[in-house]
Parts: structure tokens; sequence; C-alpha cells
């Protein structure tokens, strides 16, 4: 590690922990908490820009959507599919335009501002304002080391803290074989970010990230991104009918060699069998697509959507063949499994490969003795109506980037074809 230069003050030091603390008691170190807990060393002296996205990604609770390593689904920098190779990265890093795309692409709504289009004063202000929340919003500066007298170029990092009365920001650097944490001046940042990126004639600059997911319902959201829904519909014409058709066929040899008499002897396939084959076979593009907040454990009462979903025969089904076979992991909660089940059965994509559940999905969600889910069905309505649209924008579109390129037009680098991996090792 190298010796921090002024005007940086290391996050360690006696002065930097008292910066911290005063920062702390000022409401002004919330964003802090969420980002150390997903505090990272970029994985190659280039890969501040994809560290800081996972940092971000991370802290934020975003489900990726595919597998890290056996069953986790987790961010680290080589799982960032699109954009910019890995390759392309460790050899000229990535530009700030890049950073944004790729951000938007994993589902991150980016309010970003180069610096020569901002101020100081409103740098000032964003500081303050996402340094102050708990959770949600995280900001990220993209700068030139050589305007804060450290070695390197271009860098990303996050921000965890900030101190008011001595305008100083905390820069949690990614790059912790070279930097510790360390506090700067915001001038000096936004100085530093000013600096013409030769590559691009434009200033570097930075962005407030948060999740873009849909709201649904208090407890409910869905993603809107292009991999994911692109994967899923992959998934429901391809190795759906195939699972559900597996599963019968397992069932139906396990009923040839049983004695007659037996539970095992007397089966027939039905809409059970197609649930369990849906649930169990949901690959984590798919899982990942709904996202339920399950009520705190002081709650009063649980919201009336997932109350009502709770009495639905398609839930009281899953819950019970889950509760049968509990060494079977499930990809994602029965509630998401649920709702995503109702989701793509109501847009009328999964007749073909479970026709005995069609009445799982419709109207008639729950026994005729039962009470009338009208919070759930509103929240059904919504859902279906937001995901349908979803659907037809992905249809037509080839990679994340063109389906988000209204927002990403300066884009420079081409997504891979769909199904390529551009990095080949994953």
């Amino acid at each position: 590690m190298k010796v921090l230069p002024a005007p940086a003050i290391a996050f360690s030091s006696d002065e930097g922990r008292q910066l911290f603390r005063e920062s702390l008691a000022s409401g002004h170190a919330e964003a802090f908490f969420p980002l150390i807990e997903q505090f990272r060393t970029q994985d190659d002296p280039s890969f501040c820009g994809p560290a800081t996205l996972v940092m971000v990604l991370n802290s934020l609770g975003v489900d990726p959507g595919r597998l890290w390593k056996g069953p986790w689904r987790w961010y680290n920098e080589t799982g960032l599919e699109c954009c910019k190779s890995s390759e392309d990265i460790a050899r000229g890093g990535i530009e700030f335009h890049e950073f944004l795309c790729l951000a938007r692409c994993e589902g991150l709504h980016v309010d970003s501002q180069f610096a020569q289009e901002s101020s100081l004063e409103a740098f000032e202000a964003i500081c303050e304002q996402v340094c102050s929340q708990k959770s949600g919003r995280v900001l990220t500066l993209a700068y030139t080391r050589k305007a804060v007298n450290q070695e390197g170029a271009g860098h990303y990092s996050p921000v965890g803290a900030y101190h008011r009365e001595r305008k100083l920001a905390l820069v949690l650097d990614t790059a912790r074989f070279k930097y510790p944490p360390h506090w700067l001046p915001v001038q000096a940042l936004f100085e530093a970010m000013s600096v013409v990126c030769e590559s691009t004639s434009k200033s570097r600059g930075f962005a407030v990230l948060e999740i873009s997911d849909i709201m649904i319902a208090d407890c409910l959201s869905v993603k809107a991104t292009w991999r994911a829904w692109s994967a899923t519909m992959s998934w429901r014409t391809d190795k759906l009918p195939e699972l559900v058709q597996a599963h019968l066929d397992s069932q139906a040899a396990l009923k040839a060699d049983m004695p007659e008499g037996t539970p095992e002897a007397n089966w027939e396939a039905s809409y059970q069998d197609e649930l369990w084959a849906f649930a169990r076979g949901l690959p984590p593009a798919a899982a990942s697509l709904v996202k339920v907040q399950r009520p705190a454990a002081d709650a009063d009462e649980e919201p009336g959507v997932l109350k009502e979903l709770h009495t639905t025969r398609m839930f009281l089904t899953l819950k019970a063949l889950s509760a049968a076979k509990p060494k079977a992991t499930m990809p994602a909660s029965l509630e998401a499994i649920c709702f995503i089940m109702i989701m793509l059965g109501r847009q009328g994509l999964l007749e073909e490969a479970c026709p005995r559940s069609v009445g799982l999905w419709g109207k008639e969600l729950v026994e005729a003795d039962q009470r009338e889910p009208k919070a759930l069905e509103s929240a059904l309505d919504e859902l279906v109506k937001q995901t349908t649209s979803i659907s037809e924008q992905v249809a037509p579109v080839q990679s994340c980037c063109s389906f988000r390129f209204a927002e990403c037009e300066d884009h420079a680098v081409a997504c891979p074809s769909p199904g390529a991996n551009p990095f080949g090792h994953l």
C-alpha cells in the first residue's frame, strides 16, 4: 500500500476517526453501513468501475438473476456481462458513460451529472442528501487521481459519508492495495471530476444509483431488465415443457413400481405436479423478476396483499408440497414463486406447459367459502399490466443496451449478442 498524500485524510487515522464520529453524530454517515457490508477490493487494477458497481448492487440487495457459486446469486466483477468485456476493461478501464450504461442494464436508476455541466454547490448538496439516507441510494464518483495528488489516472469509488462542517467526503476506495479509505475535500473531488478525459473529450462526474424496480404494492415490486425477461421467455418455451414432462414421467415410473393400494400406485397427473415442476425448475433469471418484501418481525399486521395470497389454492398447495419435501430447496420465496406463476399464467404464457394449472391463476384464486381477495386482485391486475408491457418491449430487442437505448444513446460499445458470454471463463 502506498503512502496516502495530502489533501486526503486516512479513515483509520485519529483525525479520520474523529471526522467519522462527527459525521455519524450529524446524521451524514448513514450511507456508510450498507456499503461497508459489501466493501471489496477490486479483482484487477483496472476494475475500479465494476468493483464500485458490485458494491452498489450488493448493498442495494439487487438480485443478479444468475448464479455466482453453488446456489448463491451474488454480484462480482466478472458477473457484469454487458457493455464491455472484462478483457477490454482490464486493458483500458471503463469510461463514465459505459459505467452508467452498465448500471442501467443491471436494473438501476441512474441520476448522473458530468462535472462540466454541474457545480460545486450542486455536488455538495448531493453529498449531504445521499449520505444522510439509511438505504436505497448510493453516490458514486468518476474522477482522476492526479488532481488529488494520488498515483494513477481515472478512478471510480462510492462515497460512504459526508462531513458538512469541513466539507469532506469519505471515499471508499476499491483499490485497497493502493490506498485505504480516506476523506477528501469535496472541492478537490469536484475539480478531479472536472478534468476532461482525453478519450471522450468530456469531463468525468458523479451519479446517484438506486433500484429501478416497478412498485406494484407496498410489499411487491417487479424487475424490468432485458436480460432477466429475455431469459425467462426462453426458459418458458424451451425448458419448462420438458421439466413438466420429465416430472410427470418420473411420477408415472414410480407408480408402475408401487404395489396396488399405495398412494403412489393411485397417482394421477394433476396441477400439483405442474406447480411443483414449475417451482423447482424456475431459473435464477425468472426467480429474480419479483421481489416480495416480507413484514418486519415486530410488524403489527401482515400486508393485505400477502395475507390474501396466503389463502389461495396455489400458495396453500405449494406450501404443503414444500413441507412434504423439506430438503428440496426453492429458487425464491413461496410468495414470489406464486406471483411469478400467476403473472405468467394470466398473460397466457403457461397454458401449453401447465394445462392442468389454469385454475390456479384464474379469477377463482380462493375456495368459494373464502373471502374475495380484493387487495390481491388489485395488485395482480397492476402486476399483469406492467409485465405485459415489459414483455412486449423486450420481445423485439436483441441486447440489454438496446433495451435501454433511450437512456444509453451515447453508449459507444454494443452489447454482445444474446446468449454470448463475453467473459469466456464464467
